[in-house]
């Protein structure tokens, strides 16, 4: 991942707290393309809800 979409993540993780949800349309204004929230989701930063809504998953609990 380039330092520029490293920076867009750490934008989009910094916007929206765990648990929340975002439209595509608002990543998008945020410069995340659908490539790119793909690839979060792919990684786990986002978790896609429905077609064009994502989530922002909570921090996973040790066990």
């Amino acid at each position: 991942m380039s330092t520029h979409e490293e920076g867009k993540l750490k934008r989009i993780l910094e916007a929206v707290p765990p648990g929340f949800m975002v439209a595509s349309g608002w990543l998008e204004r945020h410069e995340v393309s659908r490539f790119l929230a793909r690839q979060y989701v792919d990684r786990g930063w986002l978790e896609r809800v429905a077609r064009g809504v994502f989530l922002r998953p909570a921090p996973s609990k040790p066990t």
